[in-house]
């Protein structure tokens, strides 16, 4: 999907929408046009769920945590992570002040929805644990793929109040518990 359609589709949200939103390429934490594309999905999506209309229905694909192969040096790796740190932060405000599931206090209008879940990387070597494409479907069906990724076991929805969880190795690992060792 280019990013002319990404706009397009963006100006297309609007009360009543159903989105699905797939962003799990390493190119929307980087500086350029694609983290502008997001910042104004994530306005959007805000601006319509702040209005407390019904019917909207908000489904989108992130990643937890960014692949460690980015390239380059490690500091593209350490502003990428940031950047993305970042976002995340901002989604997780976002669902929170709208009241999404998982938030206290306000509640989304009845028959609205706005979730966020988060896919976990596989580990070196492993085969990659949902194989689906980035995009932007607005008003629109999803395909399959999108479908069987977002039903997949093992992602993590995005909570509004609960910052990003660091294991003892600074792994971010949402399985650890928070043992001490």
């Amino acid at each position: 999907m280019d990013a002319e359609a990404w706009r397009q589709g963006i100006d297309a949200v609007g009360p009543g929408a159903e989105v699905w939103a797939v962003q799990l390429g390493g190119h929307w934490v980087e500086p350029g046009p694609w983290a502008v594309i997001r910042d104004d999905l994530d306005l959007a999506l805000f601006r319509v769920a702040l209005r407390q209309e019904p019917g909207y229905r908000f489904h989108r694909l992130l990643l937890y945590d960014l692949p460690s192969d980015l390239g380059e040096s490690p500091s593209r790796y350490g502003r990428s992570h940031d950047e993305h740190d970042r976002w995340l932060t901002r989604v997780r405000r976002h669902l929170a002040l709208v009241g999404a599931e998982g938030s206290a206090g306000t509640r989304l209008p009845h028959r609205a929805e706005y979730r966020v879940r988060l896919v976990i990387l596989s580990r070196a070597g492993q085969p990659r644990t949902i194989e689906v494409q980035d995009g932007l479907w607005v008003g629109t069906a999803p395909p399959a793929d999108v479908i069987s990724a977002w039903n997949a076991e093992g992602l993590i929805p995005l909570d509004p109040h609960e910052e990003n969880i660091v294991g003892p190795h600074s792994d971010r690992n949402p399985l650890w518990a928070g043992i001490p060792t």
